[in-house]
């Protein structure tokens, strides 16, 4: 060993020191603070700090379970009801206007259709049917019902249904009479929204 030059050893503690010094610096300290902008040049630690402080606003602890705010693409917020159902505030006010050509009641154990606009050629983008008639009936959207088609009650509570899907035609049938969109508290009731 020269003089005035360190042993080799010196010179290995020297040199893990410095790469010690940079992984500390890449990790981080337990002081460093939440980041959570992942555009910035920042440690380890830093990021880790940022994505659990995001996660807190998230998480229940209590239900463990993550909440969120349904946004739809345009930006509008989905308020969800009592019953937690999504209730879209978009729609353009008001009924969009039934087809004046539409029967003014069920054939028994026909296909009958609801149409909407002056033309009857109107797509709607939500859907609503109540059923307050004796009978159960079949729906279906732009196809024909048959007895295999969905089911509508005619139980209160559970006789109404919202749909949120663009469609021209409700297609109804059942094998009674009743009115639709009539003046009696027995009739089937529809309703369409942009």
């Amino acid at each position: 060993m020269a003089a005035g030059t360190a042993p080799q050893w010196q010179e290995n503690i020297q040199d893990s020191a410095t790469d010690l010094d940079a992984i500390n610096t890449t990790i981080g300290a337990k002081a460093d603070t939440a980041i959570t902008d992942s555009t910035t040049t920042n440690t380890t630690q830093s990021f880790i700090k940022g994505f659990v402080k995001i996660l807190a606003d998230v998480w229940d602890s209590v239900n463990h379970l993550l909440h969120f705010n349904l946004k739809q693409v345009g930006g509008n917020a989905v308020a969800p009801g009592n019953n937690a159902v999504p209730v879209l505030n978009s729609a353009a006010t008001g009924y969009v206007a039934a087809y004046g050509s539409n029967a003014a009641a069920l054939t028994a154990n026909t296909d009958y259709l609801f149409k909407w606009g002056a033309g009857g050629t109107t797509q709607v983008n939500h859907i609503m049917i109540q059923n307050n008639s004796s009978i159960l009936i079949n729906w279906d959207l732009d196809v024909a019902t048959s007895a295999g088609s969905p089911v509508l009650s005619n139980t209160a509570g559970v006789n109404t249904l919202f749909l949120d899907v663009q469609t021209s035609i409700l297609h109804i049938q059942g094998n009674g009479t009743p009115n639709v969109n009539g003046t009696s508290a027995s009739d089937i009731v529809v309703r369409g929204w942009l």
